[in-house]
């Protein structure tokens, strides 16, 4: 029989977010193993259950902060970065991301305990517009017009580069699937896709399994510096709609704008980093990132984009 791990052997992690789809599924992932004990935290109800202690309330607190120290991590994975301004609106959304941030970097200066800082970001962090390259590498400088969700992520990925820890950012292409039910996923599910009329932008995605695959390995390897992860491939929105056989209906910028923010997608309307990421596109250099993190996205574009209409 082999013994249960030691108190000693035992990884305390924390995970912000918790209350989010991929928080949810890769405390799942963490569960599996018999010597990690994590402790979710995040302001809403988590949307994936899982068994780990949850603590309802929000990290850009000095409760927070007391309470992250005294349960004495060895590691925290920071979740909390996904855009809430539909719910939370842009004010809240901005301190939940920059501020959270900023009061778990001052828990791992006061804690000697902390061995390793994981952040998701997102590529939505490189921005979107005319004047980006066709193809972004992850060192690049971000559009010089910034959506404000997208300069809230910009700020963290600053803070995260000045901790006191080791660290990793792993920026995730836009994740699509049935499971976790996005603004993006939700959009294109569409029976007749509102579309920007004389754009027809070059999309990178992610399937739901390999973004939490892609945490649980960072979380594994531990590396060090940005990451961006996206699958093999890139393909126009005009492509992916004609896969799902759904009528696209080309608007003016105006009436786009107008339908992106109005129209009932099962969910709140399109945020505004993702209305002009349909207009001017992303397609990042994931290769380089790829290589140095060791991990391998199994989905193409692809087979994302299929998938997703395969079971609609």
């Amino acid at each position: 029989m082999v013994a249960p791990p030691t108190l000693e052997a035992v990884d305390r992690v924390i995970v912000t977010g918790a209350g989010t789809w991929l928080g949810g599924r890769f405390i799942q992932e963490l569960e599996r193993r018999g010597d990690v004990e994590v402790f979710g935290f995040d302001e809403v109800e988590p949307a994936v259950p899982f068994a780990s202690r949850f603590h309802q309330t929000r990290i850009d607190t000095i409760s927070f902060a007391e309470r992250a120290v005294r349960l004495r991590p060895n590691r925290i994975v920071h979740l909390q970065t996904v855009d809430r301004t539909a719910t939370l609106g842009p004010v809240r959304t901005r301190e939940a991301i920059v501020m959270g941030t900023q009061i778990l970097i001052g828990v791992t200066a006061r804690l000697g305990t902390v061995r390793h800082l994981l952040v998701a970001s997102d590529v939505t962090a490189h921005g979107s517009g005319p004047r980006q390259p066709s193809v972004v590498g992850c060192e690049a400088d971000p559009a010089p017009t910034l959506t404000r969700y997208e300069q809230s992520l910009n700020d963290l990925e600053r803070q995260v580069s000045g901790a006191a820890v080791p660290w990793s950012v792993i920026r995730l292409a836009p994740v699509i699937g049935h499971l976790i039910r996005n603004p993006l996923s939700r959009y294109l599910l569409l029976p007749v896709v509102p579309t920007l009329l004389g754009f027809d932008p070059r999309l990178q995605v992610l399937c739901e399994d390999d973004a939490v695959a892609a945490l649980v390995h960072a979380f594994d390897v531990e590396p060090t510096g940005f990451f961006d992860i996206a699958a093999e491939g890139e393909m126009y929105l005009s492509r992916m709609l004609r896969i799902g056989r759904r009528v696209p209906y080309p608007l003016l910028a105006r009436q786009f704008a107008r339908a992106a923010s109005t129209l009932q997608f099962g969910g709140p309307g399109l945020p505004e980093h993702l209305v002009r990421t349909l207009r001017f596109g992303r397609v990042v250099d994931a290769a380089p990132c790829i290589e140095r993190l060791g991990f391998r996205p199994e989905c193409t574009v692809r087979s994302v984009v299929t998938n997703l209409y395969g079971r609609s």
